[in-house]
């Protein structure tokens, strides 16, 4: 067991960790949330800080490895990434996990969503800025077994609620994997768990924070303009589960990455929830143009204490403040925006603050 302590503007955080190095996978921040005064500000992820294509891919490796380890291949299978931190994640643990399958169409991806459509389901993630969550599954009657993915468990009670519901909603489900980036369960707590011996991380340890500087609220956003109707935006990896057979790019897509014609030092930048198809332009890019090093970061609405920019309306017109952190232009050739919403002013007051190009995924 080894101690880790930091001292930010919120408070001190105390990490005491069983394995893993916490500096290959965070750094720790001060966040703007009454309920929680720190922020784990992944350095694998591609969230809130650009990240080298080939080091998520090895992040990728290293989990889908271990969970082959839980997992039947011969059994169906549904990887659920949740939002909005770990929708590329999981993306990315299907992918991997998918090589494993010998059949196919055994193995399939959904992400969870910020946003209700018809049938959706609703869950709570109770120290989140945004805790409402909806999970859209179709024929949930076929899966044996589900492998939830997320970037960080501090108490495992999001997925204990969410297991509550799959168990209730997919009638021949008998089990559920839990996969993540760093494990901080309390042993307390890990006895109530269902499935405690199928819990997969790369870290794992306990952690105790004494506040100095709890803020009252959150931020204000802006007027919530036209909330968000799920037909407006894409519904392949939200409503329709991604497999082998539908992750392909779109003509229209593929034309506008060849009209960019990306070469050099390149950063994709995916926004808020939606990264896995951002990230598929990313492999799209590494494999047909003359790049040197292609990087992925998403925008995201956690208020975190950091540099970077920000818009007070997100381009999807539902009023919430929008971030990228330690967003540095002059380091890449060539910036490029993917957005699923139509064009509008946000996305092209983002594209203007970032100087990027942009891709429609439309």
């Amino acid at each position: 067991m080894s101690e880790h302590i930091y001292n930010i503007p919120t408070g001190k955080l105390t990490l005491n960790v069983k394995y893993g190095n916490p500096d290959d996978f965070f750094k720790v921040e001060a966040r703007h949330n009454p309920k929680r005064g720190f922020l784990f500000v992944s350095k694998v992820l591609g969230k809130h800080i650009p990240v080298d294509s080939v080091k998520m891919e090895e992040i990728y490796d290293k989990l889908s490895e271990k969970t082959i380890l839980s997992i039947d291949k011969t059994k169906k299978t549904l990887v659920i990434g949740m939002a909005e931190t770990a929708t590329l994640l999981g993306f990315g643990v299907y992918k991997k996990l998918n090589a494993f399958f010998d059949d196919k169409s055994l193995i399939s991806y959904i992400q969870s969503t910020r946003y209700p459509a018809e049938n959706a389901l609703p869950f709570e993630e109770a120290h989140s800025h945004a805790p409402s969550q909806f999970i859209h599954l179709s024929e949930p009657e076929l899966y044996e077994q589900v492998v939830l993915v997320d970037d960080e468990l501090s108490t495992g009670n999001t997925f204990v609620g969410f297991e509550k519901i799959l168990f209730d909603n997919m009638i021949n489900l008998k089990k559920i994997t839990w996969v993540c980036l760093t494990d901080f369960r309390k042993e307390n707590i890990k006895t109530t768990q269902k499935n405690i011996n199928d819990v997969i991380s790369l870290l794992s340890g306990e952690w105790e924070f004494e506040w100095s500087d709890r803020p009252k609220s959150l931020p204000s956003s802006c007027e919530n303009i036209n909330s968000v109707k799920h037909e407006d935006i894409c519904s392949l990896g939200r409503y329709i589960n991604i497999d082998s057979n539908n992750l392909s790019l779109p003509l229209n897509v593929i034309e506008q990455i060849d009209k960019i014609s990306p070469k050099g030092n390149v950063l994709i930048v995916g926004s808020g929830e939606f990264m896995p198809l951002p990230y598929a332009i990313l492999e799209h890019i590494k494999n047909k143009f003359p790049t040197n090093k292609v990087y992925f970061q998403a925008t995201t609405r956690s208020p975190a204490l950091m540099k970077g920019l920000s818009w007070e309306c997100d381009h999807y017109k539902e009023g919430v403040k929008q971030y990228i952190y330690n967003y540095e232009h002059d380091s890449y050739d060539q910036v490029i925006l993917c957005v699923e919403t139509g064009n509008n002013e946000i996305v092209q007051k983002m594209s203007k603050d970032m100087r990027s190009e942009i891709i429609f995924w439309k």
